[in-house]
């Protein structure tokens, strides 16, 4: 399981319906989308299975109030049961060539048990981690107030700090947090997850911010 967290302007309910928009946007499902519960959602890695993309994915946004106006969303895939499925089929289809064809099976067997286990390390580490970043990614940037590590909701009987106008929040964002934006957003262009014309886009926006 991969998760990626991000604080955004807006209350839980913004906070739901924006979180089902980055999914859509991502290329996703949405399966239920209720203000106050998990957005559950489908997706594909982009790619084919030849390139040892469109690995399945389900995942859930979980929506948590900071105060009276932010709202954090964790985005946490995990690996949708069809894919080992798929890796169990494709080693039973070798096992089955091993014992009918030994000398001539016996090959294609070990380069199957291989390349199934470096997909399924890939497949619950990086490419997971990929695709929770890449719904993150497609978060409106006007909504972005930071994309570092989660924010813990303070203590149970205090009071939440004041928080400044939305359009202040986003105008005052520290320069070094647009450039770790822009750097993985070059890495999610990199990795192929971004089109050319989503990564220039993307990277016009958080220029106007620095």
């Amino acid at each position: 399981m991969a998760k990626s967290s991000v604080v955004v302007d807006g209350d839980i309910g913004t906070a739901t319906r924006l979180s089902a928009e980055a999914v859509r946007a991502a290329g996703g499902t949405v399966s239920a989308s209720i203000p106050g519960e998990p957005v559950r959602f489908s997706i594909k890695r982009p790619g084919s299975w030849r390139d040892n993309k469109n690995t399945p994915y389900e995942g859930t946004a979980s929506v948590l109030a900071v105060n009276s106006t932010q709202s954090r969303i964790d985005v946490e895939t995990t690996l949708a049961a069809i894919f080992y499925i798929y890796i169990a089929a494709t080693c039973i289809g070798c096992l089955i060539l091993t014992a009918l064809f030994f000398y001539v099976g016996i090959v294609p067997l070990i380069f199957a048990i291989i390349i199934s286990i470096y997909v399924a390390v890939m497949a619950q580490g990086t490419w997971a981690q990929e695709m929770a970043d890449a719904i993150v990614a497609k978060l409106p940037a006007a909504a972005h107030v930071t994309a570092q590590a989660p924010v813990s909701a303070p203590p149970a009987g205090t009071s939440p700090p004041p928080s400044a106008p939305a359009a202040a929040a986003v105008a005052h964002t520290p320069s070094s947090a647009v450039m770790e934006d822009l750097k993985k957003l070059g890495e999610l262009h990199s990795s192929g997850v971004l089109t050319d014309a989503e990564f220039e886009a993307k990277k016009a926006e958080l220029l106007k911010r620095l």
